[in-house]
């Protein structure tokens, strides 16, 4: 058992190293710059409505190695979401998304019920991510949260960096975005925040898609 389980240790190291390699040292290619913006592409949804939008300061833009972002609060009905969006140009900054298991518990939050679920968009194929409850001094927060790679989304770092991977000896594209919706759970039960947030993603994800495959 401490052979298989060695082996299984060392293939996984080995995969990292070979896929963290091949993103940063990959030759730099002409990158194509969206010809808008991802808060401009989202205003084309009419069901749900920007309410409040939140500005990250130079130094978290800088941290996050970000290319562009979305920190909006959205509206549906009385019901509120917020959703925010790092995207990136190239795979050279994977790793600089801050999965919510390592940047919520250092800012005091508790995690707890974590999942991995799947929702089916027919055409657009399914959609792998992650969910969690968050709190902190009585707050409650329902959160779904993905890496979007081009075309299809992984519920994890390390499968992003597969896909990545996938993506560089194919000659695809290197375009992707961590993607993170929540909404409060103190005035509503979690199979209703949960149905809330599949709503949104019905109406936000095919335009997303557009705009991380235009290119």
């Amino acid at each position: 058992m401490r052979k298989i389980s060695y082996r299984k240790l060392l293939t996984l190291i080995v995969v990292l190293i070979v896929t963290g390699s091949m993103l940063y040292w990959q030759p730099q290619a002409h990158l194509v710059q969206p010809q808008q913006s991802l808060s401009g592409v989202l205003s084309q949804m009419r069901q749900w409505r920007p309410v409040e939008t939140n500005s990250l300061s130079p130094v978290i833009i800088k941290e996050l190695k970000l290319d562009d972002y979305v920190f909006q609060t959205y509206s549906k009905n009385d019901e509120t979401i917020t959703i925010y969006i790092g995207y990136y140009l190239t795979g050279k900054k994977i790793g600089a998304a801050h999965d919510p298991q390592v940047c919520y518990p250092g800012q005091g939050w508790q995690l707890y019920d974590k999942q991995t679920r799947e929702i089916n968009l027919a055409e657009l194929g399914i959609i792998e991510y992650s969910t969690i409850v968050a709190e902190l001094d009585g707050k409650k927060e329902k959160i779904f949260y993905w890496f979007q790679v081009d075309d299809i989304s992984a519920p994890s770092t390390f499968k992003q960096k597969l896909l990545l991977l996938q993506k560089k000896i194919l000659g695809q594209g290197q375009m992707n975005a961590f993607v993170r919706i929540s909404t409060s759970i103190n005035d509503k039960s979690e199979e209703s925040a949960q149905s809330l947030l599949i709503d949104f993603i019905n109406e936000f994800y095919p335009i997303l898609f557009l705009y991380m495959t235009a290119s």
